[in-house]
């Protein structure tokens, strides 16, 4: 059971950017995410060993070229490895509701997002909680498309994890992920407080994105 799912968030996946949506709007909003609350969203997580070498990232068995994975990473000595998803009954809902009725359809996607996100909030608090028990410190989520931390190590992460056996996910030919209502992500784990382990926007290196805050 997923806790607080942020309706500032699902109003800002819909584009009422510091404004409230109208009330068939919000209605709308309220009579999705009682229908999502049927999915039972899942996660896989592993810890590995953390090395750097310039812009080379070794994290396990894995080794990705990527600048800003690796300035992310900085002053950490061990990675967590994570992938998590609503299921497939998710994307199917949304099918669904697309070829029924198109704005449901979009309000429904922004609700699923929202929620994965709030899933993906209460994984990681729980982790770091976990973590600051050996004094140790837990950076922001980092996903493949960040920067220029490719797609195509979604295959050696979804290895690595056996998420296709644990938790039901796989690859398009364009290495996107299936169900689309999932997230991989690395988190770095440092013995001192990076200024990485701390969430902020202003940190991101997508300034295009329209979600950033001011």
């Amino acid at each position: 059971m997923i806790g607080d799912i942020s309706r500032r968030t699902i109003a800002k996946y819909l584009g009422y950017h510091g404004k409230t949506p109208e009330e068939a709007t919000a209605a709308l909003i309220e009579a999705s995410l009682k229908e999502l609350s049927v999915l039972t969203p899942r996660h896989v997580l592993c810890r590995l060993p953390l090395t750097l070498n310039g812009d080379t990232v070794h994290i396990g068995g894995m080794t990705v070229q990527s600048k800003s994975l690796a300035a992310h990473l900085a002053g950490c000595g061990e990675a967590v490895l994570m992938a998590a998803t609503l299921g497939a009954q998710a994307d199917q809902m949304i099918r669904k509701a697309s070829a029924l009725h198109m704005s449901r359809a979009v309000v429904l996607h922004a609700c699923a997002a929202a929620m994965l996100e709030a899933y993906l909030n209460e994984t990681g608090a729980a982790l770091a909680r976990e973590l600051a028990d050996e004094r140790l410190f837990l950076t922001p989520r980092y996903s493949p498309g960040y920067g220029d931390l490719p797609l195509s190590c979604h295959v050696e992460m979804l290895a690595i994890l056996e998420a296709g056996k644990r938790i039901g996910l796989s690859l398009t030919a364009e290495n996107l992920l299936v169900p689309a209502k999932s997230v991989t992500a690395v988190l770095g784990i440092s013995p001192q407080k990076q200024s990485a382990c701390i969430q902020n926007c202003g940190r991101c290196p997508n300034t295009a994105c329209p979600f950033r805050e001011e």
